[in-house]
């Protein structure tokens, strides 16, 4: 889909999500103005309710039935779950793929990053930067290599083993709370560049 659809279809969604998140985000090849678009992907942190008892006791907190339903809304869920899970993908009457993240707050904007891509921009200068300074990726967030162990869960195209990084401190070393992209990439020491130019020569 040619980069101008694709935008005006991300941000129709972006608006209908804002009304029930705390933050949204349009990433991936739409952020990087990509001239053709293969799918659409949107980060976004749900607003969330607080579940209570008969005594009116906070007891927990879900997200609010609100996000759950535009989320169902959308199009036809092919992957995820719109209660609960970290990715939901949708297949969009609009004839696209939504890639709907849903990270925890504290990681948000490393994954606004690491999802706005390019891949190899991620995984060569990202990824490198965060591992040269004793860092790994967790599903939630960046955590001490030597809090850490690995585990393979599959291979790439090239038959290159790929590893989930999992902490195993109960109390982990954690990384500041980054505030906005900028300040992830000054954690990094790296500059900032736009999303446009992210590529690796």
């Amino acid at each position: 889909m040619i980069y101008s659809q694709a935008q005006e279809i991300a941000l129709r969604i972006l608006k209908q999500l804002q009304l029930h998140s705390i933050v949204v985000d349009i990433c991936g090849s739409v952020r990087r103005e990509v001239k053709d678009c293969g799918d659409i992907e949107i980060l976004c942190v749900p607003r969330i309710t607080k579940i209570k008892d008969l005594f009116d006791t906070v007891i927990g907190e879900q997200r609010s039935l609100e996000f759950v339903k535009v989320v169902k809304s959308l199009g036809v869920i092919l992957k995820g779950k719109p209660d609960s899970g970290r990715y939901v993908q949708i297949d969009l009457p609009d004839g696209i793929v939504l890639d709907l993240f849903i990270p925890i707050r504290d990681d948000y904007y490393r994954m606004v990053a690491i999802r706005t891509g390019s891949a190899d921009y991620s995984h060569k200068v990202l990824a490198v930067a965060w591992r040269a300074q004793g860092w790994v990726g967790t599903e939630d967030g960046l955590r001490r290599v030597e809090e850490c162990y690995s585990k393979q869960i599959g291979t790439n195209k090239e038959g290159v083993p790929k590893l989930k990084w999992i902490c195993s401190k109960e109390k982990p070393t954690m990384p500041p709370v980054f505030t906005d992209e900028y300040s992830f990439f000054k954690f990094l020491r790296l500059d900032w560049i736009p999303p446009n130019k992210r590529y690796v020569k």
